[in-house]
């Protein structure tokens, strides 16, 4: 009976236990699709947006748009798309790390994403931009890069990126794949770019190649 009663005990202390991982499990930052809102802030959360389409608006390459979304503190985001002619400020890593996994920008407005996290490091996985090569003929964007990094000693990770320029005007080329702090007023590094798996496509609006693979 002694036997039963502590085995007994060990098993409710074993149901507590496994109350109380499962507690702590569930306080794990996290968020559903819900969190995904044009202009939003995800601080440290992992956010799968369920396939979402989010925009704001295009003003060119003009500073000062405000990023489609703002990541913090490890935040992680995957499953996104990004309408044509809302790209705005792409989506912004402001502090700590932050990372993207699964996003298609449908067109790239200022930039797809930018690093602006102090020792930060930018990660961006299996993701897909398009940027119409338009002069400013289309949706008000002009093409000039597809990523950004103003942040010291910081790093944008990249694995497995298609770049897609789309010919849509007399435009041959997008400009760079990657801008350094073009704005800053210190131009102090060092910045780190780690890219694997990178895939730039010149398209006409039919999907044809014009020219690359």
């Amino acid at each position: 009976s002694s036997s039963a009663a502590s085995s007994s005990k060990a098993s409710s202390s074993a149901a507590s236990s496994s109350k109380a991982s499962s507690s702590t499990a569930s306080s794990v930052a996290s968020g559903d699709s819900s969190a995904c809102v044009a202009g939003g802030v995800i601080d440290g959360k992992e956010v799968d947006c369920g396939g979402k389409t989010l925009g704001l608006s295009c003003d060119s390459d003009n500073e000062g748009q405000p990023a489609v979304l703002t990541l913090k503190n490890g935040a992680i985001v995957k499953n996104l798309h990004i309408k044509a002619g809302g790209g705005a400020h792409g989506i912004s890593c402001l502090a700590g790390n932050c990372t993207l996994k699964n996003v298609t920008w449908d067109e790239v407005c200022e930039h797809a994403a930018g690093n602006y996290s102090e020792g930060g490091t930018y990660s961006i996985y299996d993701s897909v931009a398009y940027q119409n090569l338009d002069t400013l003929a289309v949706d008000g964007n002009k093409p000039d890069k597809f990523f950004q990094d103003n942040a010291f000693n910081s790093k944008m990770y990249v694995r497995n990126f298609t770049a897609i320029m789309v010919k849509t005007g007399s435009m041959t080329s997008s400009g760079k794949i990657l801008r350094t702090c073009g704005d800053c007023s210190t131009n102090k590094g060092g910045r780190t770019l780690d890219m694997d798996g990178l895939t730039v496509k010149h398209v006409d609006t039919s999907g044809n190649r014009v020219s690359g693979p």
